[in-house]
């Protein structure tokens, strides 16, 4: 907890990674603007300005990275879209800082992706490079239920996930009934924009009965998203589109969700997956994943 309090975004930003993060998730929150059927006209202003912001104090303090670059042109998207269809922004986003961006830009992909279920799902029987890869998150669903058979299949595939010690404490719920799946995805939040085209959602927790020393007081989290991450391969392999929606919740919050998931006190959320049926076109965000250098170090 006093490496958090030091060194996360809560308290100060005041390094550039803490200024990247707020970046990123600025850019990401405007890519989900993109993906909707119907884009609302001047959407997420106040990330757009606090993008702009954040944009110049890394041209003037830091220089930039795969992540900023990719923020720059999630912003001359979003300035195009608008002027392409006459809606004014100049109010929050003038023609000159657009003019710089672009000029600034070495980016050539949109901020959004459009892909057909055909072409979507075309590489789910190739290798594991490929089949990876071409998994992303879905927040738009036919009104099709998913059976209870074809979750149990993929939660049979995704049970293969390591643990430690092979104590396997991942558990999964699979909530059908509408209703609830509303009042967990209200307490979540992430996920307003799209809340009417989910039907169906699962619930991924981990039990702390299966941890017995203070080491292991954040392994549960380990466990869990090792598990999660075979879960959204798993329907992905399946044909069935998934999100995976932060809890990143208070305690308060994560109280009412167990309530209403009737969960074990000892039991921890560790994901909410939203999931569905696709057809027809789809979008989904860029989401433009760090280059090797970014990511490996390689000690000697």
């Amino acid at each position: 907890m006093k490496l958090y309090y030091r060194h996360s975004n809560v308290f100060s930003i005041n390094s550039f990674e803490k200024i990247e993060a707020k970046i990123i998730l600025n850019y990401h929150g405007i890519e989900k603007g993109f993906v909707h059927d119907k884009i609302r006209p001047r959407f997420a202003i106040k990330r757009v300005k606090n993008l702009i912001e954040d944009l110049k104090t890394v041209d003037r303090k830091f220089g930039h990275n795969s992540q900023t670059l990719i923020a720059q042109k999630v912003l001359i998207d979003y300035y195009e879209y608008h002027h392409e269809n006459k809606i004014s922004i100049e109010d929050f986003f003038t023609e000159e800082t657009y003019i710089n961006l672009k000029a600034e830009s070495t980016i050539e992909d949109k901020a959004f992706v459009e892909k057909n279920e055909e072409a979507y799902f075309s590489e789910i029987n190739k290798p594991f490079d490929l089949f990876s890869n071409s998994r992303k998150s879905i927040r738009s669903f036919t009104n099709e239920k998913i059976p209870t058979e074809t979750i149990e299949e993929v939660v049979a595939i995704a049970s293969n996930a390591p643990s430690v010690c092979n104590r396997q404490p991942a558990r999964t719920y699979f909530i059908n009934n509408k209703a609830v799946v509303n009042k967990v995805l209200e307490i979540q939040g992430g996920l307003r924009g799209f809340q009417n085209e989910i039907n169906q959602i699962l619930v991924v927790t981990t039990d702390r009965n299966y941890f017995y020393t203070v080491g292991e007081r954040n392994q549960f989290y380990i466990d869990g998203g090792i598990y999660l991450m075979n879960v959204m391969y798993a329907l992905h392999f399946k044909k069935i589109g998934c999100c995976p929606a932060n809890w990143g919740k208070t305690i308060d919050a994560d109280r009412k969700a167990r309530k209403i998931l009737d969960l074990k006190e000892s039991e921890k959320i560790i994901c909410v997956l939203a999931i569905g049926y696709i057809d027809g076109d789809i979008k989904y965000t860029l989401s433009k994943r760090r280059p090797l250098d970014e990511v490996l170090k390689i000690v000697n």
